[in-house]
């Protein structure tokens, strides 16, 4: 009976180009080493605005900011140049602007998301493993070990603070000490999935955080720090119905405002149902942003402010600071976009 041998079999040999005899496995890896070149990412096509609204941001250096995929955009419209931050490792879900107009912070997909608070206006900096890939500078990482993925994020009135929204069971707000990386203080959301966080930049309290607000399915609330524990109290709908999905949220000295799914905005006063403009019938209210008119007006001791909506129906409606409708209707967009999602 014949067995086959189980000595090894040698490397066959070959010749290099000096004409040197050498296994045959280190010529074909000498051969196909890795290059020297390395691609560059010069332009990103594209905008996730199909699942996502209120991701369209305006830097203080007047460029566009936004995300697609994985990867951070800031636009430079007049050059057409951009820019990227891609320090994610997973889609990018949110995004947020720093009172400065230059920092930004965004949050992503996946297990043990990370949250990136990164610099607008750095020059680009290598990052990973390889030297291959540019990015805008990381000022600092925030990671969430039990989430599925960052839902909101948003900045403090005192700038030192972020408060994000986790993708988990419990819809978890934690609020950030972003500087050093730490959570400060966390509580469990509402038991609906929540869809957006934002702190009221002028409510200013001695904890630096004041009011945050929550919003999203069928429920708003307003979150403060009450003896070191972060409380949420439902908004008072004062006789409206409820039962309506909170699609945004904005601000001004006085009122908070939301839109919703229906076509409403609603105003809010210290928590309770002030006001309902109405933007369009059935239309959900994508975008929604608060203006500071910066005329001056002699009888007035603040700016005012202009509020502006816009929705599915491509239309943007202007408000003025009683509430009001500004006689020159709205700014229609339907040549432009079947629907706006961000203003």
């Amino acid at each position: 009976i014949l067995k086959p041998s189980r000595a090894a079999t040698p490397p066959p040999i070959v010749k290099n180009e000096q004409d040197q005899e050498v296994p045959f496995e280190s010529k074909v890896l000498a051969e196909h080493s890795e290059p020297v070149e390395h691609l560059e990412l010069e332009h990103v096509q594209g905008y996730r605005g199909h699942d996502r609204h209120g991701n369209v941001l305006y830097s203080a250096k007047r460029k566009v900011v936004y995300f697609v995929a994985g990867v951070c955009v800031v636009y430079d419209v007049e050059s057409n140049i951009q820019r990227f931050f891609r320090g994610h490792t997973n889609d990018v879900l949110c995004i947020a602007k720093h009172l400065n107009g230059v920092w930004f912070a965004s949050g992503q997909a996946g297990a043990s998301p990370t949250i990136c608070v990164w610099d607008s206006e750095t020059p680009e900096v290598m990052i990973g493993k390889s030297t291959s890939v540019k990015s805008l500078r990381c000022l600092s990482s925030l990671c969430l070990p039990d989430a599925r993925g960052v839902c909101s994020v948003c900045f403090t009135a005192d700038e030192d603070h972020l408060v994000s929204v986790s993708d988990d069971v419990f819809h978890t707000i934690t609020v950030w000490d972003w500087r050093k990386a730490c959570p400060v203080v966390s509580a469990r959301g509402d038991i609906n999935k929540t869809l957006m966080v934002a702190c009221n930049p002028y409510d200013y309290a001695s904890d630096g955080l004041g009011t945050v607000v929550t919003c999203g399915i069928k429920h708003v609330k307003f979150w403060t720090i009450v003896d070191g524990q972060l409380v949420g109290t439902k908004g008072e709908y004062a006789g409206v119905s409820s039962f309506c999905n909170i699609l945004n949220i904005a601000f001004t000295p006085r009122f908070t405002l939301t839109g919703t799914q229906d076509g409403m905005v609603y105003v809010w006063e210290k928590g309770v149902l002030h006001t309902v403009l109405k933007h369009a019938a059935e239309c959900p209210v994508f975008g929604l942003c608060s203006v500071q008119d910066t005329r001056v007006h002699e009888h007035e001791s603040e700016p005012s402010h202009f509020i502006l909506t816009g929705g599915r129906d491509g239309v943007i409606r202007v408000w003025d600071h009683d509430l009001k409708p500004v006689e020159v209707g709205g700014i229609d967009m339907r040549k432009a976009a079947d629907k706006l999602t961000a203003l």
